[in-house]
């Protein structure tokens, strides 16, 4: 009888997690799909193509602030050129493609004002602004009252 209630108890728990790991994933696509449109509004008003969502490139992204939100702040080199190189190329992503982006803000921030804090260094703003700019993919890591982005804007084609 112990036993039973004892796994009741834990496939509560993991439907609990289940659905808050669910929740999480449509808020973290909300979000990245909500910073790529706003991109693309800055992008087009400077009359250039829109940049398009890359899966490939998303999954690097979201490792990248994994990461981060690991170590607790931002870091370019959070790995080696060797582990990003390896990860890069796991998801088939040329490095010598990327140009980087990276980013740590209060949870309560919105797409535009993660934009707006892109925009505010010109080294990021030329990375989102690059007219050869083709592709985009975004990793968004909360932890604790902090969230980590990192967005890659790939030039060239896929």
């Amino acid at each position: 009888m112990w036993e039973d209630s004892l796994k009741k108890i834990l496939f509560i728990i993991l439907i609990f997690a289940l659905l808050f790991f669910s929740c999480y994933k449509a808020e973290a696509d909300q979000f990245t799909n909500d910073f790529y449109d706003s991109v693309n509004i800055l992008r087009e008003s400077n009359n250039l193509v829109p940049l398009k969502p890359s899966r490939n490139i998303e999954n690097v992204a979201i490792t990248y602030s994994t990461i981060m939100a690991e170590d607790g702040y931002i870091d370019h080199n959070a790995l080696t050129e060797f582990e990003f190189s390896t990860l890069c190329k796991n998801n088939k992503v040329p490095i010598s493609t990327l140009l980087e982006v990276l980013a740590s803000y209060p949870n309560y921030y919105a797409p535009y004002q993660v934009l707006l804090l892109f925009l505010m260094s010109d080294s990021h703003k030329e990375a989102l602004l690059d007219p050869r700019g083709r592709f985009i993919g975004a990793g968004y890591i909360k932890k604790g009252a902090k969230t980590f982005f990192t967005a890659y804007i790939m030039i060239g084609e896929e």
